[in-house]
């Protein structure tokens, strides 16, 4: 294992390890390369194991060409080597007038001189240079390389080459050669300065921009400084800063306030974090005064206010205190005691942060729109490298498998607004460093269960249930509707065999209609039908939320849509039940049912990967809903009818609930019972056979109280059987 004391042989047979290990584990080399150069990167950042670094980096080329890190490391490693041949060539001053034996020895010099430029030359790899680059190398490589060889010469021949001025002169325009080569290469090299890399600022590219921006702003007002000019009007510094929680906000403020601090624009880098408990006071005059508190401890730094925008909210009681902050720190902003000793960042969310600023034009004038900064989600591809990332700090790396897991599990977590960026991947990753801790054993000898996070380690724990597959085979009749169940099903398997081998998914919609009386078996289905989606991955959670009219429609104008969204967010990643759904549109004047629609239309679009909605109700009613938006029916394209159940079926309902509940039927009456049930359909079906079921249990307690006065003596046998006349005494009363 690599330890503080390791040496780079050990390191280096660790890693030969580690890649042995990803080799057999058959990952593509671009994947090993990137664990390679991330290991790297990771042993720069602490200083040590420079040969390691180095090797590390040339692995990781050999097995990706392509990897831009450890091509990058390479080009620094060469013009490294060439600036370190460049420092070489500083050649001994050899005169006509010099003693031979003083000639010989400055010769001797130049020679090792230019053996030591050669190798440092040679060194640099050529494929990561500029053609112009290259050329003058080469030319300079020529040159010195003569200078070894007339230099090895003339030490061994001394006395005949050195008779004569010719040879010195000659030996002397190589050197001077070397000397301008050596010069119109410097002038050729890139200039190269260390890259700062912060993973915490993966994405975010219209803040980068403004950050060196920045720098470039600080460069050109101290040469202005310098020339004698003045600035009356400076720039503009507060900030904000909008988007979704996790995106790295707080320390996007702090990455600000340390470039404010180095391009000299602010006199510290010190962040004052406060939110709005720290802000609003209880009583009249305390939050000027908690306000003006953290304004004075900002001075010099930045004052972040985080979720800003619940200072003052739409709909907020007169007796709040939210407006008072806001009013005191544009006060501080503008006043001459204050304007310019502290810079001032706010951060929410996009929505609500608009709407602060809306009902605060004071407060709005203050952040110029090019200082408004929205911070997008992070994509997949990012959220990856910042999972690695943060595997690599607790001193983990992420094999084929674990990338792919972990791919998977943002994807799954990637449901609403609710889902926290970066945040939620260093809760997965901090998971399935606790799943290896549990997975490997403490007396393990080996290092790569200590530093290697696999797939196995990402997955998600699964909670025991039976397969829904099983629970739809197991539900009484409904044949017809099993079987386009399961057709749905199939084609959801296919599409993610098709996903996980790369081929284009056509789009395919699972919203359904559920036609049929009550009873019948629709909402049972729905719960199955989204389980199953879950478990082909069609849906990412799987879970059922029924919902009926009074939970979509409001009583008032425009509160409709609102409570309508609300319960489709409530269902994203699984199924949303609508019972009864003909009831949004009941014809009347002045309803809201349309609006209800209409809402569900547009938020089937918006989430259309992420959603499936199940109307169900009678089946007249539910073509006049499906006309009431002309997108409505089209996305509806699966239509299940759930008959009546039959008295057969009626029976084994029966029969199974009463099993659940721990009753049996009386086994010499079975064929009296089945006929007890009517041929005719039932009204409510399922739920009748419920009932009848509830109303047979009554009726049993009363017969056996009134045969035994002490039940304490009944038999088991007695205590869970009932009989014929109980269940008709039931039946009858549910008829009346």
């Amino acid at each position: 294992m690599i330890q503080e004391n390791s040496t780079d042989e050990h390191c280096t047979q660790t890693i030969d390890e580690l890649i042995q290990a990803l080799s057999e584990n058959k990952h593509d080399h671009k994947q090993q390369a990137h664990v390679l150069v991330r290991l790297a990167n990771r042993i720069a950042l602490e200083g040590q194991y420079t040969a390691l670094q180095s090797y590390l980096n040339t692995q990781a080329l050999a097995l990706d060409e392509s990897n831009e890190h450890a091509s990058l490391w390479q080009e620094r490693k060469a013009l490294e080597q060439i600036r370190e041949a460049l420092d070489e060539m500083d050649w001994p001053e050899i005169r006509q007038t010099d003693h031979p034996s003083t000639k010989r020895r400055k010769i001797v010099a130049a020679g090792e001189r230019a053996l030591k430029v050669e190798e440092h030359l040679t060194k640099a790899t050529p494929r990561v240079l500029s053609e112009q680059t290259k050329e003058q190398m080469n030319r300079l490589l020529a040159n010195v390389q003569q200078i070894q060889r007339l230099a090895q010469e003339y030490a061994e021949n001394f006395t005949r080459t050195m008779e004569g001025k010719t040879a010195l002169t000659e030996f002397m325009s190589f050197l001077n050669e070397a000397m301008a080569g050596s010069t119109a290469l410097e002038h050729v090299l890139p200039s190269y300065t260390e890259e700062p890399v912060s993973t915490d600022l993966i994405g975010l590219e219209q803040i980068k921009t403004r950050m060196a921006q920045l720098q470039h702003y600080a460069s050109f007002m101290q040469r202005r400084q310098e020339k004698g000019l003045k600035t009356t009007d400076p720039l503009a510094l507060d900030v904000i800063l909008t988007g979704n929680p996790g995106t790295g906000k707080t320390t996007l403020a702090r990455l600000l306030a340390k470039q404010y601090y180095e391009a000299g624009l602010i006199a510290k880098p010190d962040v004052i974090e406060v939110h709005r408990g720290h802000l609003v006071g209880e009583y009249v005059g305390q939050s000027e005064e908690k306000t003006m508190q953290a304004v004075r401890k900002a001075e010099g730094g930045v004052l972040f206010i985080d979720e800003a925008y619940s200072l003052k909210r739409e709909g907020q009681s007169q007796n709040d205190y939210g407006q008072a902050v806001v009013d005191t720190l544009v006060s501080a902003m503008t006043s001459d005691e204050h304007r310019g000793t502290f810079v001032v960042v706010l951060a929410g969310y996009p929505t609500e942060m608009r709407q602060l600023l809306w009902a605060n034009p004071g407060l709005s004038s203050r952040f110029p729109a090019s200082n408004r900064f929205h911070v997008d989600d992070y994509s997949t591809e990012e959220l990856l490298k910042i999972g690695s990332h943060m595997a690599m700090q607790e001193g983990f790396l992420l094999d084929g498998s674990a990338y792919i897991e972990l791919k998977q599990r943002i994807h799954d977590e990637q449901v609403d607004e609710s889902f926290g960026n970066a945040r939620s991947v260093k809760q997965i990753v901090s998971n399935a460093i606790f799943h290896k801790s549990t997975r490997t054993s403490t007396h393990e000898n080996d290092v790569l269960p200590f530093i290697l996070l696999e797939g196995e380690d990402f997955k998600r724990e699964q909670i025991a249930s039976s397969a829904p597959e099983e629970d739809l085979r197991e539900l009484v009749g409904l044949h017809e509707v099993k079987q386009e169940v399961l057709k749905v099903i199939k084609l959801a398997e296919l599409q993610q065999v098709r996903r996980e081998r790369g081929i284009s998914i056509p789009p395919v919609q699972f919203h359904a209609v559920f036609t049929g009386p009550p009873g019948t078996g629709k909402t049972t289905v729905a719960k199955v039908y989204a389980q199953l989606l879950r478990s082909t991955s069609m849906l990412k959670r799987g879970h059922l939320v029924i919902a009926s009219r009074a939970d979509l429609i409001a009583p008032y104008v425009g509160q409709t849509a609102t409570q309508t969204r609300k319960k489709v967010r409530e269902a994203l990643g699984g199924v949303l039940f609508i019972d009864e759904a003909y009831a949004l549109v009941n014809g009347t004047s002045g309803d809201y049912g349309k609006e209800a629609v209409d809402t569900l239309v547009d938020e089937m679009t918006r989430h259309n990967e992420n959603l499936v909605i199940i109307m169900a109700g009678y089946s007249a009613e539910m073509q006049l809903l499906l006309q009431a938006n002309p997108g409505f029916s089209g996305r509806f394209k699966r239509h299940l009818h759930f008959s009546p159940y039959t008295s057969s079926e009626l029976y084994e309902i029966f029969t199974k609930q009463a099993s659940k509940a721990g009753y049996e039927l009386a086994e010499d009456e079975g064929d009296e019972i089945v006929n007890l049930f009517p041929n005719e359909p039932i009204k409510d079906n399922a739920r009748w056979a419920e009932n009848v079921l509830n109303e047979a249990i009554l009726v049993q307690a009363s017969r056996l109280a009134e045969v035994h006065t002490e039940v304490g003596m009944l038999s088991d046998k007695e205590l869970a059987t009932l009989t014929v006349s109980d269940i008709a005494a039931a039946i009858q009363k549910q008829s009346l």
